[in-house]
Order: structure tokens, then sequence, then C-alpha cells
């Protein structure tokens, strides 16, 4: 149980951690195509969201805050049912500018929430069963830390800022629930990796 604390609070720590990393040499983003279009565009893989996933979010004019909005799938395929997953994540970041043009994200902790659509996924319990009776499986909730590495390009269309690669470890509240109360599950085995690339606007 105290490896368990300690861990917590190392998790939580990571979390607090990157708002707190200011990053004063960055300058403020320009906002090219005004306020109403979106900040970025991600694409990644895995991190409980889907095989194949793509977010679009805004972030504050310093990058330290950002709210991303997620499409996910699993084909048939891969996961024997076809599996569609929509999420949102909030994010503090810490920013660091390594020289004129490349730019560190040096790490990110957030929360978020997946509701997903598939077969055998619900919010409230299949008949006959009471509404209680089941946990649902359609909606969880996320908490993740991650960092990426941005390259400002000297020749790009004015819109783009930045773009890089990122990734992600991922854990699920139902996961996590598990390990604080299982001494026999490692906290490895509740996370997934996500690895995606960025465009910033």
């Amino acid at each position: 149980m105290i490896r368990r604390a300690a861990a917590g609070l190392g998790l939580l720590a990571v979390l607090l951690w990157p708002g707190t990393v200011a990053g004063e040499s960055c300058p403020d983003r320009a906002d090219p195509l005004g306020w109403a279009a979106p900040d970025f565009v991600k694409a990644q893989s895995g991190g409980y969201l889907g095989l194949a996933t793509l977010g679009v979010g805004y972030a504050t004019k310093n990058d330290l805050l950002a709210g991303t909005a997620y499409y996910g799938w699993v084909p048939r395929q891969v996961a024997g049912i076809e599996i569609h997953s929509f999420a949102v994540t909030l994010t503090a970041r810490g920013r660091l500018c390594l020289d004129s043009r490349w730019e560190w994200i040096v790490a990110y902790g957030g929360v978020g929430s997946v509701f997903t659509r598939g077969e055998g996924f619900f919010i409230e319990s299949p008949s006959p069963y009471p509404d209680d009776y089941y946990q649902p499986t359609a909606r969880r909730y996320l908490v993740l830390v991650g960092s990426e590495v941005l390259l400002k390009p000297t020749t790009a269309p004015a819109w783009l800022s930045g773009h890089g690669p990122f990734f992600e470890v991922v854990f699920l509240d139902k996961y996590l629930s598990a390990w604080w109360k299982n001494d026999r599950i490692a906290l490895r085995e509740t996370l997934s990796l996500a690895l995606g690339y960025k465009l910033r606007m």
C-alpha cells in the first residue's frame, strides 16, 4: 500500500508539474487563422482511443493549456468488433524553446473522458438488470502524461507554426482502481502507450 501511495503521489506530481514550467524564452504563438480555427491537429494510435485516432484542439497562446477532442476507430479485423471512440482531454504543459527552430514540450499531464460505441459497450445496464447493476463500459475517464518535440519550419505555409512527434502514457480509471486495490497488479499493466504526430497552426 505504501508503494501504491508513493506511485500515486508521483503521478499527481507529474500532472501538476508541467504547468509550473513556464518556458520564459518562448514567444507566444501567433494565430494566423483567427480565434475560431483549431490551434492544432493530431493523429495518433493507441492510448485507449483506437488504432487510428484524429484529434483537433485549442490552446492558450503560450501553449501552457490545451484542450483536445478526438475520434478514434478500431476495425473489426483487429478487435473482432468495430469500435468507435469519442474523447476530450484537458492538459497543462511545460514548454522549453531549445533554439529558434526547435521547441520541446518537456512534459504535459492531464485528464479526460472517453465514450466508446460498439457491441458490448453500454452506459446503462442492459435489460433485465437494474441501472446500477453493472458499471458503465462505454464511458471511462483518463489520466495521461506525455511529451512532444516541435520543429518550426523555415519554409512552410503561413498557417503552420510547427510540427513534430509526440508520445503519451495513458491510464484508464478502472485499471488504476484495480491497481490501487490489488498488489498483484503492476502499474505498467494499467497503461496504454499512444504515439502520434502533431501539426500546430
